[in-house]
């Protein structure tokens, strides 16, 4: 046997292995991952910590992680952000090998892609850190920073294993929390808000002021003889509204048969003092006629 032929037996030998190696990797089945989550964080700053050249560090984490071999993920900033253009992401994870970045259309919004160097990265957490630039004149407010499943061409993406039936899509991502970076200004003058109930006291006062005045006026105008029958009613109903500014609903109730009774009494007493008049009438007239008697006979005896 010659050089030759064991050369091609070597060669032949490595297809069959290579064909027998494709055919088993094809057989694996990958399960997709479950519950798989990306966060970016958030954070607050004065606008006095802030000059032309202020970089935030803001982390990008992995939650409910299967292991991967690589994962990718698009960032989207506020059009009012930007990337620090001397290192626009870092990492000191151990298990990442690096970071591979391209924009996605514009500078403001980057592909990133986790990868690792030997092995399978499987812990939950950090994965690196975006640098983000703010300029000196940055307003007062928050700004987002957001997580899209995709954005034009590009797409996210986790490969569990190195291999291409070991890749899913964004439809596996359970979740994608986009983070914010809160600009505060400490020198600008508090707002002072006028607390709603200082309002309310107001108007109860001055609904409790105003009834004061009224049951003066009512009184003053009903000033009428108590003896009229027919103006005894007007007298009463008048006090019936005096009583009604100050009691309460149950006191109002309480009385209101007096008011319907006070009539009647008044009628009674006048037709009392009208029976008590009867004798006196008669009376005077028994005193006429005796006078009248006497006259006549007196005027007889002078004849």
């Amino acid at each position: 046997m010659n050089r030759s032929s064991l050369l091609c037996g070597a060669a032949a030998a490595a297809l069959i292995f290579s064909a027998l190696d494709t055919g088993t990797a094809e057989a694996i089945y990958y399960p997709p991952p479950e519950e798989l989550g990306v966060s970016v964080g958030s954070t607050e700053i004065d606008k006095s910590e802030i000059n032309g050249d202020t970089v935030l560090e803001i982390p990008v984490y992995v939650h409910n992680n299967p292991g991967f071999t690589a994962l990718r993920v698009i960032v989207d900033l506020d059009s009012r952000l930007g990337f620090d253009a001397d290192h626009r992401v870092s990492t000191d994870i151990d298990g990442i090998a690096g970071i591979s970045v391209s924009e996605c259309g514009r500078s403001n919004t980057l592909c990133m892609c986790f990868e690792t160097s030997d092995g399978r990265f499987l812990s939950d957490g950090e994965l690196g850190r975006l640098r983000i630039r703010l300029n000196g004149d940055i307003q007062a407010g928050s700004y987002d920073i957001s997580l899209p499943e995709s954005y034009g061409d590009s797409y996210i993406f986790i490969d569990t294993y190195s291999k291409q039936s070991a890749r899913f899509g964004g439809e596996y991502f359970k979740s994608l929390e986009g983070g914010s970076i809160t600009v505060t200004d400490s020198s600008a003058a508090p707002v002072q808000e006028i607390a709603p109930a200082a309002e309310d006291t107001a108007v109860q006062e001055s609904t409790d002021v105003e009834p004061a005045t009224e049951p003066a006026s009512v009184t003053e105008v009903t000033t009428v003889p108590a003896s009229s029958a027919s103006s005894a009613p007007k007298v009463k109903v008048t006090q019936t509204v005096v009583q009604k500014l100050y009691e309460s609903p149950e006191k109002d109730a309480a009385e209101e048969p007096e008011a319907d009774e006070e009539p009647e009494q008044a009628a009674g007493k006048e037709e009392k003092h009208n029976n008590l008049l009867v004798p006196a009438i008669i009376a005077v007239l028994l005193e006429i006629g005796t006078a009248v008697v006497l006259i006549f006979r007196r005027g007889g005896r002078s004849k």
